[in-house]
């Protein structure tokens, strides 16, 4: 514990950061992880276990104790780190062995999982899949509860990783993208889609073939592709999230459009969060539709969009991500925008209260908006992984720091105090 802590305090406040257009981020229930160009990842937000029991959470930028990463994924409550060596590690939840490393303990530090030579991953509600693109192999762990790991029965493949082979619903080939939503998967082979997994609203499709697909998207239940120039969508429309101008649930493939029925094209890619949509167009213009109850469309409202409307106050985006109830997006100078839910912090703007339009997290050069970080939230974040409540203070700002900064002395006193050395 006291090693995580000393490194989380030392990123914090030495956080620069270099932008590099590999940067990317992913977005859980009530977390964010940022994939920095130097390999480095952090996280915010709040990670739970049930209910309201958490397993960590801070109002700041956490430095996850590996370096090299060059992808990240983001599960309800867990995160999956892939290193340049192919190995994937994970840490949050672990209820069901979505961390993939043996076990079903939950994990505020990363532990490896049982698979090697990885070169793409994504994470569902409680489940995680890895490629091997050497071997052209896909692996699966973690829930089964509706087969989402391509087994009839998880059995040793729940809390460790198990492939899928010739001869399932999957073969090996050239898998060019994963995504994967609450209970079902897609994969994007040669163009074509295949999906598994929980279909409840038609979110695995219609059974046909449906090709010259160029990028795939899974959100709670429902699914996303860029077919052509156009987003295409299917599954579960109760709010609006297939972005066609209704609320009825389909199975087909159904082209998203504006809402005076005109055509929506020209998109570079997309993200799919719980209830809700996001295409970037290749003028770097962010649009959003579906669940806005939290103003995760970024519109300045709450209204639900049935069709997309765009993010305000937002431009030359070369990235996007979408939580439960939150939306991400870096930008061409490197600097990353959030908005929507904010309730467990997600946002990492430390506040509290959702956010309707795009604000921003932090600016080129700087990870937290300014070179230190304020003492409050330091003493909070030293508290929560600890395992002291952190509504019982240690001690208050006025009696560590005049100035309500922190510096390498106060550092130094907050670590002797959640070490109980003081």
């Amino acid at each position: 514990m006291k090693k995580l802590v000393l490194i989380i305090m030392a990123a914090c406040l030495f956080p620069g950061i270099a932008y590099a257009a590999d940067m990317s981020v992913a977005a859980g229930n009530a977390h964010t992880i940022l994939l920095k160009s130097d390999g480095t990842v952090w996280t915010w937000g709040t990670y739970y276990d049930f209910g309201t029991v958490k397993i960590f959470e801070s109002r700041i930028p956490m430095r996850i104790e590996l370096d090299n990463a060059v992808g990240v994924a983001s599960g309800y409550s867990h995160g999956l780190l892939l290193k340049n060596d192919g190995a994937v590690w994970g840490w949050g939840k672990n209820s069901t062995g979505q961390l993939g490393n043996g076990a079903k303990t939950n994990s505020q530090t990363p532990v490896k999982a049982t698979i090697s030579n990885v070169s793409k991953i994504a994470a569902g509600h409680y489940h995680s899949i890895a490629f091997q693109g050497n071997d052209k192999l896909l692996w699966t762990w973690g829930n089964n509860i509706e087969s989402q790991l391509g087994y009839s029965t998880s059995g040793i493949c729940g809390s460790t990783p198990c492939q899928l082979t010739p001869g399932q619903m999957l073969s090996n080939g050239d898998i060019t993208a994963i995504a994967a939503g609450y209970g079902h998967n897609l994969v994007l082979k040669n163009g074509v889609i295949q999906s598994w997994g929980y279909n409840l609203y038609g979110q695995l499709g219609n059974g046909e073939t449906f090709a010259d697909v160029s990028a795939i998207a899974a959100g709670a239940n429902h699914s996303l592709a860029i077919k052509g120039k156009n987003v295409w969508a299917w599954g579960r429309n109760a709010n609006g999230q297939l972005g066609n101008g209704v609320t009825t649930n389909s199975s087909d493939p159904v082209k998203v459009k504006l809402s005076d029925n005109s055509d929506f094209s020209d998109i570079k890619s997309i993200a799919a969060g719980e209830n809700h949509s996001l295409a970037l167009k290749n003028d770097g213009t962010v649009w959003a539709w579906g669940d806005n109850s939290k103003g995760q469309l970024g519109d300045d409202s709450k209204t639900q969009r049935g069709n997309p409307v765009q993010v305000q106050n937002l431009d030359h985006v070369i990235f996007i991500a979408a939580g439960a109830n939150h939306s991400l997006a870096i930008r061409e100078d490197g600097s990353l925008w959030a908005w929507g839910d904010n309730s467990s912090g997600q946002l990492g703007n430390k506040a509290a209260n959702p956010s309707l339009t795009p604000v921003q997290i932090f600016k080129p050069g700087d990870l937290n908006l300014d070179t230190q970080i304020d003492l409050k939230d330091a003493i909070l974040s030293l508290q929560v992984l600890a395992d002291i409540v952190p509504s019982e203070t240690v001690y208050s700002v006025s009696e560590i720091s005049a100035d309500g900064k922190i510096g390498l002395e106060e550092t130094v006193y907050v670590l002797q105090v959640v070490s109980g050395l003081r």
